[in-house]
């Protein structure tokens, strides 16, 4: 398991990457004082349907879920994660791509102390 540390904006946080809840923050400390022991975003799950189906032949063995259902984490990853400064702070992000769906997850770290992560999932029909 590898482990990053970033000192920037007021902050000192660690981070690595999981395979169940893509990028996990931890020991995070805004001017000397600990605001986060461990935060990562919630896992989610679409349930692909597939394509080809066709409700109307009536088939019971035909599987209704798409082959989908992969976690966000090291194998999903589309590239490296990356850091960003921006002013006023700085952020850290990680792009993923699971069947037809890209997702992001977005923590942002602002130098007066507020926080923010986000999960973005685009793809097509989104």
């Amino acid at each position: 398991m590898t482990t990053h540390h970033i000192k920037a904006s007021g902050w000192e946080l660690n981070w690595r990457m999981t395979e169940s809840a893509g990028l996990m923050v931890y020991l995070a400390d805004y001017k000397g004082h600990r605001v986060l022991w461990e935060g990562s975003m919630p896992y989610v799950t679409i349930d692909h349907q597939r394509q080809d189906l066709t409700f109307e032949t009536g088939d019971a063995s035909s599987e209704p879920h798409g082959p989908f259902w992969v976690p966000l984490g090291e194998r999903s990853l589309a590239a490296e994660v990356r850091t960003n400064k921006f002013r006023g702070g700085f952020e850290l992000a990680a792009d993923y791509v699971a069947g037809p769906f890209r997702y992001t997850q977005l923590w942002r770290f602002h130098e007066d102390g507020r926080m923010a992560p986000w999960l973005t999932i685009y793809g097509t029909g989104e």
